[in-house]
């Protein structure tokens, strides 16, 4: 049997005239000083393993082995086997025609681009040579979404691409029809379809700000081999016109978003998106110490105040509204004192005016209010507190107990506030004059919290 350009087993048989010869040595070659072979050939044994080089038959091929046998007292001698060896050979595949590519005609284990959409595709290769002659059988294999995988005796197959929703490759193999270890020939290209190349680009950059409904901002979309754009709007946004070009109009009612789809005829197409930003900024979160801010914030001097907008191009100022303290804005930053109390707003603004605002209330820990009056107590008991604003919206509850009686005196300070009772004073009072001597307890509810002291009254 002739051979391929893969592994042979030979194996060498002596027949020895009788048991006094001893085969001392087996050397195997192989012809053009076993350059024709591409595995070593082993000495010493008597069977060896050979890959024959896939070479053309114009110089004779041989392999043979020589066999040294002795027995005692005799010169040794050598015995020759040769044996004719007709490789089958095949030649490799040099050219590949890619119909409808570019380029039509890549190198072995290059790449090449096919456009989009579905269409009819004719590969061939060149028609290998064998040697000696045999018909061939060559093996293609195109992507998985793609009909025409298969063997054909000729040098050519007919495929239908996908649409182009993926990349993929073409694989040519060529196998003699008489082979018997499936040596073959192969070429390998790479086929990219020209999807839309993200990323998509939206100009001019930035989310734009629109002041009113009659307004417009103008935004295009550009992305490599994208050949359609559509838009679509969310939230308070509108497509006021062009809604299937590069470019659009955009309107707004409310705070939204657009977002463009780039695409192609290989149907892959790839977004991005913009926020649309309507009016005057609104604000987005407050914090004092990091934290979020609360009704009243109880600080130990300094605090660090933050107030962020989710619109871009917001400018803040801030200012002292009531109570004495001292404040040093930097942007949304502003680090302030309270000396005890103070109350700081945070005013934004945009291109189209003044924004929301936001009112910190500071208090230097515990100073919310204070009892004017003596302790003990004499007829009446004052609490006096540092801002009225501040009171009429979160006082909630005054009230004055003994240990042996609760509610002895009551503020309802949720209706005094309702009623507006701090708009013209600070203060509260209560009759403690027919009280009798002794320990009470006085206990302010406010904003949330508790605060508590003990008093004395003496008759």
């Amino acid at each position: 049997m002739d051979p391929e350009a893969c592994f042979y087993n030979y194996k060498a048989t002596v027949t020895k005239p009788n048991n006094d010869y001893v085969i001392e040595h087996y050397d195997w070659a192989v012809s053009s000083n076993n350059d024709d072979a591409s595995s070593p050939v082993p000495d010493g044994t008597n069977s060896v393993a050979i890959t024959w080089k896939n070479r053309t038959n114009s110089s004779q091929k041989w392999i043979k082995v020589s066999v040294r046998i002795g027995r005692p007292g005799k010169q040794d001698t050598i015995i020759t086997d040769q044996k004719s060896v007709v490789i089958k050979y095949i030649a490799p595949i040099t050219q590949i025609t890619i119909s409808g590519a570019n380029p039509s005609s890549p190198a072995n284990n290059g790449t090449t681009t096919l456009p989009c959409g579905v269409q009819t595709v004719n590969v061939s290769v060149n028609s290998v040579a064998t040697d000696p002659i045999s018909t061939v059988t060559y093996t293609w294999q195109f992507p998985s979404t793609w009909t025409g995988s298969g063997s054909t005796s000729t040098p050519g197959r007919t495929a239908t691409s996908d649409v182009g929703q993926s990349d993929g490759f073409i694989l040519v193999r060529a196998r003699r029809t008489d082979s018997d270890c499936n040596f073959e020939q192969s070429y390998y290209v790479t086929v990219n379809r020209p999807q839309v190349a993200p990323p998509v680009v939206i100009t001019p950059s930035g989310a734009p700000t629109l002041c009113s409904t009659s307004q417009t901002v103008s935004l295009s979309a550009s992305a490599t081999d994208a050949t359609t754009y559509s838009w679509t709007a969310s939230g308070g946004a509108i497509i006021h016109s062009g809604q299937n070009s590069a470019t659009a109009v955009i309107k707004a009612t409310a705070n939204g978003s657009v977002q463009v789809v780039a695409n192609n005829a290989c149907m892959v197409g790839q977004t991005a998106s913009r926020s649309i930003y309507y009016g005057t900024p609104t604000i987005a979160s407050n914090t004092v110490n990091g934290s979020p801010a609360q009704s009243i914030n109880y600080i130990t001097n300094p605090a660090y105040l933050v107030t962020i907008s989710n619109f871009p191009g917001v400018s803040y100022s801030w200012s002292i509204v009531d109570g004495t303290g001292s404040i040093y804005p930097s942007g949304n930053t502003c680090t302030a004192y309270a000396y005890p109390f103070v109350r700081v707003r945070a005013q934004t603004q945009n291109t189209c005016g003044i924004g929301q605002s936001y009112t910190y209330y500071l208090y230097e820990s515990g100073s919310a209010f204070h009892i004017t009056s003596t302790n003990p107590m004499d007829d009446v008991l004052t609490i006096e507190f540092e801002d009225a604003d501040m009171t009429n919206r979160y006082l909630e509850s005054i009230e004055l107990s003994s240990p042996s009686q609760r509610g002895i005196r009551k503020f309802d300070g949720r209706k005094a506030g309702k009623e507006g009772y701090f708009n013209h004073t600070k203060q509260v009072s209560f009759d403690v004059s027919n009280l009798r001597s002794g320990i009470y307890y006085l206990t302010v509810q406010l904003a949330g919290q508790q605060f508590a002291r003990t008093l004395l009254k003496n008759k």
